[in-house]
């Protein structure tokens, strides 16, 4: 069976995914500087830097501090003095949410880089995942403009999305070729019945009656005179969206 172009770009994006998903998995360890306040108090900044990846819970985390860290410490009172790779949201200076592990853990098709852009964007652990199901990944996409090129490309243009496209320059190059061959009129206006001159006027006739409507173009034409820019920043006004390495992600 012969592949086609969206059948190509789905394989190779689900083939960056995994090796994404791999890399980090093998690069990424989130860890926290466990000393305590009993020592800091007493001016010590003894402690050491414990990988959360080598727990599968809260509480294996705490027993190893409290029984191998500070094991020479009575009752000793954790302190997180530093931490790296760990939203905000799940992480005090003496405290580290449980669900943490969730989070580290899930097995969605989501990045850690896109997991922490979500943390870091919402207010709090429940908000976090009551809204990290309903994201929308663009993968690749740097900025909103490259985002309307990937809605454009994957999903077609809508209907309603006329007004971003620039009827007056494609009409303008239009009256250039002069009428069809097959036409009696002198000029392309005429063969199009509008005002000499109106290029709006006369791209639109020609999209509506050539193509079909704006949705029908051909992809070379819309990216001469598509505003994917434009298309962008109303993308943008209509939502919540968040830059990640990994690309734009919309959050609600």
């Amino acid at each position: 069976m012969k592949l086609t172009y969206n059948d190509f770009k789905y394989m190779i994006t689900e083939s960056i995914k995994r090796i994404l998903r791999e890399s980090e998995q093998n690069n990424v360890h989130p860890a926290i500087y466990v000393g305590t306040y009993g020592k800091y108090n007493n001016g010590s900044l003894e402690g050491g830097w414990v990988d959360l990846t080598q727990f599968s819970s809260k509480e294996e985390f705490l027993n190893y501090c409290y029984q191998k860290l500070h094991a020479n410490e009575r009752s000793p009172e954790l302190m997180f003095q530093d931490y790296e790779y760990i939203p905000q949201i799940f992480i005090s200076e003496s405290s580290i949410d449980g669900r943490f592990w969730d989070f580290m853990n899930d097995d969605s098709d989501y990045s850690y880089d896109i997991k922490c852009a979500v943390a870091d964007h919402v207010s709090d652990v429940d908000e976090y995942f009551n809204v990290i199901d309903d994201i929308h990944v663009y993968y690749g996409c740097d900025d909103m403009t490259d985002v309307a090129y990937q809605i454009v490309d994957d999903m077609g243009m809508p209907q309603n999305l006329d007004y971003y496209f620039d009827y007056e320059a494609f009409g303008r190059d239009c009256s250039f070729d002069g009428p069809s061959e097959d036409s009696d009129a002198e000029t392309v206006y005429d063969e199009y019945g509008v005002s000499e001159g109106d290029d709006t006027a006369l791209g639109e006739a020609i999209v509506d009656n050539i193509y079909g409507g704006v949705e029908h173009l051909d992809k070379q034409t819309l990216e001469r005179y598509f505003d994917y820019e434009a298309f962008g920043r109303a993308l943008e006004s209509d939502g919540t969206w968040i830059s990640s390495d990994d690309g734009m992600i919309e959050l609600y």
